[in-house]
């Protein structure tokens, strides 16, 4: 094979390579695109075709039409492709509306628009969330003929309004333009964010958003409407009472802050007090804890404690007066003879016995530590016991017969009543 024939052969190829691509660009594109497939059910296709309906999310594109597939009654499914990151700011439940790119039509986009809280799992956006647009000469058939008319008008005066005697107003507008065009792009640009992806989609999807809420909620945004109205108008029915109150504020905030001057020192201290008792304050729970129980015991008698003081309310009227004749001797118990009762007396008492004088020898063996007070109870009660003896004309002494070292000599009756009885002595 000559040179000029490989050459011509290789020229066939790469020609056939190019219209084979230029035939098959849409569905090429579409392959080697990168993003997700989500899917929506329309009643009819309206000018959706696939590779070329761009797909939108606030105006901004962010896919393609990849198929449109129409079933026999009409019902439309179609595929589209759109970027990383689009279904995750698409909500749970968004919805699909097919919008003309001109005012005649003829062109149409796909427009997405997000809904619900959450992330996109449907298999795809039913019917009752997809919606076509209607037409124009729909609406105008719909219109009543005089609005059809009044709406010419409005057409020829809009042919006026551009006719040759408003041209240089028009001229003059275009030629001011760029000047407000030129600050409008940056302030474009600004909205647009810092990630102009994603910001401003961000910001209308939540404007639409907004718009959706305000519509489904149109009663009780009238309903708030018209409060504001009954509110203004009573606000104008008293507005003199709201200028005289208004006027008398300063006066008011005047002796405010005065009084909160005044109460300053005090919420200091209280600050200091509520400080200082923080560590009470910790030791009171345990102590709330430990007096729980006898609260619980206590309870009872508590209940009976009323009654129990209305029966104590006359004894205590009638311990007033002996109070009050209680008082001076009181106050003359005071001084030097409570003093000599603490010091002295109280100190002897509570000291170990030891007898002094003719009981020297008392205080000694078990009664080595024995308290005075103790040896002064012994004695009382053995008194007590030597005259627990009683009868009609009272307390006799008690005696008990014993044995000591003179019981060993010889001692007859008569003797021993002379002992007793002097007067006895010497008789028979």
């Amino acid at each position: 094979m000559s040179a000029l024939t490989r050459r011509a052969v290789i020229l066939i190829a790469v020609l056939v390579v190019v219209l084979t691509g230029l035939a098959f660009k849409t569905q090429l594109s579409l392959l080697l695109r990168s993003g997700d497939t989500i899917h929506a059910t329309f009643d009819q296709n309206y000018g959706l075709v696939s590779g070329k309906t761009k797909v939108k999310v606030a105006g901004l594109q962010v896919g393609v039409v990849s198929d449109v597939r129409q079933d026999a009654d009409g019902t439309t499914h179609v595929d589209m492709k759109i970027d990383d990151g689009v279904k995750e700011r698409l909500g749970s439940t968004p919805s699909a509306r097919v919008e003309p790119l001109t005012v005649l039509g003829g062109q149409y986009s796909l427009n997405l628009v997000p809904g619900g809280a959450g992330e996109y799992a449907e298999k795809a956006i039913p019917k009752s969330r997809t919606h076509v647009p209607v037409e124009l000469d729909a609406i105008l058939a719909a219109l009543p003929s005089e609005t059809r008319k009044d709406l010419q008008g409005t057409i020829k005066e809009a042919g006026a309004t551009l006719s040759n005697k408003n041209q240089k107003s028009i001229r003059s507008f275009a030629h001011q333009a760029p000047q407000v065009l030129d600050p409008s792009t940056k302030l474009v640009t600004a909205v647009q964010g810092t990630r102009p992806h994603r910001d401003l989609p961000e910001l209308v999807g939540n404007v639409e958003s907004l718009a959706a809420t305000l519509n489904e909620q149109d009663a009780a945004l009238a309903r708030s409407l018209v409060n504001l109205n009954t509110t203004t108008t009573t606000l104008a029915d008293h507005s003199d009472d709201l200028s005289a109150t208004i006027a008398g504020l300063p006066t008011a905030l005047d002796e405010t802050k005065a009084a909160t001057d005044q109460l300053t020192p005090t919420l200091h201290q209280l600050d200091r007090t509520a400080t200082g008792l923080q560590p009470t304050a910790e030791e009171v729970g345990p102590l709330v804890r430990t007096l729980e129980p006898m609260l619980e015991d206590t309870r009872p008698v508590a209940a009976k404690l009323p009654g129990l003081l209305e029966d104590a309310q006359p004894l205590v009227q009638d311990l007033i007066p002996t109070a009050r004749t209680t008082k001076p001797i009181l106050k003359d118990i005071k001084g030097p003879v409570i003093e000599r009762v603490d010091g002295p007396v109280l100190e002897s008492l509570g000291s170990t016995y030891r007898g002094t004088g003719p009981f020297k020898d008392t205080g000694g063996g078990v009664q080595s530590d024995n308290k005075f007070y103790q040896e002064l109870a012994y004695m009382v009660t053995n008194l007590d016991r030597a005259s627990m003896t009683q009868d009609a004309q009272g307390s006799l002494l008690n005696f008990q017969a014993g044995v000591s070292a003179g019981s060993v000599a010889p001692l007859n009756l008569d003797d021993a009543l002379a002992q007793l009885i002097p007067e006895l002595k010497g008789e028979n």
